[in-house]
């Protein structure tokens, strides 16, 4: 791993196509001089006191537009987090006296959700504190970009879903693949041919290897472990 290690949200800004980061800090700086956003990278303050219809929808315009920004440098970063491309570190809750950092092992990134402002990482079950980032030496350090990212990331996590609630009744992943797509349109499920979801399943998928993914088996493991957390 590289020696460099960053917070959060330094991490976001490193590893971001500087483009895409430009566009995000020009529509985050209207959000935060009008006051809808309070701090750099945090949530967008749906409380305050103002008249939607006085605005013109500019609130809604803008924080969606400053959400679109965040979602095109969001989506290749975490990618790259569940790909192993970048390494995660912090501390697990509860935190004990001699607590040391961990590795947050790649999966945990498809339950994960990124706190920026404090570089901290939840789920419904598991907190990580003092979250740092650094890069897996050797993988460049080219911005992170994928096209569709956001959209595949959802039909993958479908497939496996879809699969894992056959997982009791069919052992073999063929088995499970034909059932998915029996009654289909087109035989194909979330767009997945039977051929595409078998390789989903026994994690030799290109795109869904990129983006984090192993076998059925492994991405049920994660979640379980996520749960009993």
């Amino acid at each position: 791993m590289s020696d460099q290690s960053y917070s959060l949200s330094e991490a976001l800004k490193q590893f971001s196509d500087p483009d895409a980061w430009e566009r995000f800090l020009e529509a985050e700086a209207v959000c935060i001089e009008r006051r809808w956003v309070h701090e750099h990278l945090g949530w967008p303050n749906d409380r305050l006191a103002y008249d939607p219809e006085d605005d013109g929808g500019e609130y809604r315009d803008i924080t969606d537009q400053r959400q679109r920004a965040l979602d095109a440098i969001e989506g290749p970063f975490k990618a790259a987090l569940r790909s192993g491309q970048l390494v995660a570190m912090g501390y697990r809750q509860p935190i004990k006296a001699d607590a040391e950092r961990v590795v947050i092992e790649p999966p945990m990134w498809l339950f994960l959700m990124p706190f920026y402002t404090v570089s901290a990482a939840s789920s419904t079950s598991l907190r990580y504190e003092g979250v740092t980032v650094c890069e897996v030496a050797g993988t460049g350090a080219a911005p992170l970009r994928e096209e569709g990212d956001d959209d595949l990331m959802r039909r993958i996590e479908a497939v496996m879903e879809k699969a894992a609630s056959l997982q009791g009744k069919l052992k073999r992943h063929r088995s499970i693949a034909s059932v998915m797509i029996k009654n289909e349109p087109k035989k194909k499920f979330e767009g997945f041919s039977e051929s595409s979801i078998r390789k989903i399943l026994g994690g030799t998928y290109g795109a869904a290897k990129r983006r984090g993914f192993g076998s059925l088996d492994t991405w049920t493991l994660s979640k379980k472990n996520l749960v009993s957390s």
